[in-house]
């Protein structure tokens, strides 16, 4: 298991491969918005929405709550670029 600070855009960003589990959360600082997908490649994600995640209200988000496939997370509202809380792990 490891717990890493990613860095994420407003385009989509893979942060974790399918069929790991993880927990995703934002800095304790956050301020902003982001969503979470999943889909086989970010281009399957071009025309949707995914899961939102406001950093002020402490949201979260992990694999029993979006199911199964690779996760990608964005930033939105005009948020151009911020870092996300990730711990990811393999289940046994």
């Amino acid at each position: 298991m490891s717990t890493v600070n990613i860095a994420i855009t407003d385009a989509w960003t893979q942060f974790v491969a399918a069929g790991q589990d993880f927990l995703l959360t934002a800095p304790a600082d956050a301020l902003y918005q982001v969503e979470v997908a999943i889909a086989a490649t970010a281009d399957d994600l071009a025309s949707r929405h995914g899961h939102a995640l406001f950093g002020a209200k402490r949201d979260a988000i992990n694999r029993t709550l979006i199911g199964p496939g690779i996760v990608y997370a964005r930033t939105v509202g005009g948020v151009t670029s911020s870092s996300l809380v990730v711990t990811a792990w393999t289940p046994t």
